[in-house]
C-alpha cells in the first residue's frame, strides 16, 4: 500500500512504483512487490440477484468506501492447501463465502473466468462468481445477519435483479462504474455475460450510458 510513497536515493527521490513496477510487464510479476492473491467473486442468490457491499472505511486501506462484490479473499496457504504442495483456489472462495457471508457453498456452485491485475496497487487475483443454488435474497440476508466472520468489511448492502439492464441501470444511478472497485466491476460483468451473452450485456450498457 505504499507504493506512492517517495524514497531518497542518491540519484534523488524516486517511489516505490517507480524502483520496482513502472515499465515492468505484468505477465512477469515482480514477487517482492506482488504479496498477495486473491479471488474477486460476484454472488448470485437462487432467485436472481446479485449483491453488491460498500467496502468499509477502517481497517481497509484499499479502495474503502468503494462498492465491491462480497467475496474477495487473499489466498492463505495455510487454510487452503490442498494436499501437501497444492492450493486449492476453490477452498478459498468457500472459506471466503463462509467468512464474509456465512455461506456454505460447494465447488460446483463457483465459476472462475480470468486472472486480472489491479495496476493501481500491483493486486494479482481471479474473477468469478458464486451461482447460490439454495440461497435466495432473503437467506444471504439472514444468514450474514447471524454469524459472518467479517461482515464489518463492508458496510452498505444493495441486492440488484440479475440481468444486464438492471445492473447497467444500478450502476448508472449510484454515479458510473467508477463506484466499483476494478476487480468488482470485471467479475459482475463477467458473470452477466457468462449468462446473458456479451452483446447482451453490451447493448444494455450502451443504452444508460
Amino acid at each position: 500500500m505504499s507504493l506512492n510513497e517517495s524514497v531518497d536515493l542518491e540519484s534523488g527521490p524516486a517511489t516505490i512504483r517507480d524502483l520496482y513496477v513502472s515499465g515492468r510487464d505484468y505477465r512477469k510479476p515482480n514477487p517482492v512487490i506482488a504479496t498477495s492473491f486473491g479471488i474477486n467473486l460476484a454472488v448470485i442468490t437462487s432467485d436472481r440477484f446479485t449483491m453488491l457491499a460498500r467496502r468499509g472505511t477502517a481497517g481497509l486501506s484499499n479502495y474503502s468506501g468503494r462498492m465491491a462484490v462480497p467475496v474477495g479473499e487473499s489466498v492463505q496457504p495455510d487454510f487452503d492447501r490442498s494436499g501437501v504442495s497444492e492450493i486449492s483456489l476453490f477452498d478459498t472462495a468457500m472459506r471466503g463465502a463462509r467468512e464474509e457471508l456465512n455461506l456454505d457453498i460447494v465447488q460446483s456452485e463457483i465459476a472462475f473466468y480470468s486472472l486480472a491485475v489491479d495496476t493501481t496497487w500491483y493486486f494479482y487475483g481471479l474473477t468469478g462468481a458464486i451461482f447460490c443454488s439454495k440461497y435466495s435474497r432473503d437467506d444471504v440476508i439472514a444468514h450474514r445477519s447471524v454469524g459472518a466472520k467479517d461482515k464489518w468489511e463492508h458496510g452498505d448492502i444493495a441486492f440488484v435483479k440479475f440481468d444486464p439492464t438492471s445492473v447497467a441501470r444500478y450502476l448508472r444511478d449510484m454515479g458510473g462504474v467508477f463506484q466499483l472497485t476494478p476487480f468488482s466491476f470485471v467479475s459482475l460483468t463477467q458473470a452477466l455475460m457468462a449468462t446473458y451473452g456479451e452483446m447482451s450485456v453490451m447493448n444494455a450498457f450502451k443504452k444508460i450510458r
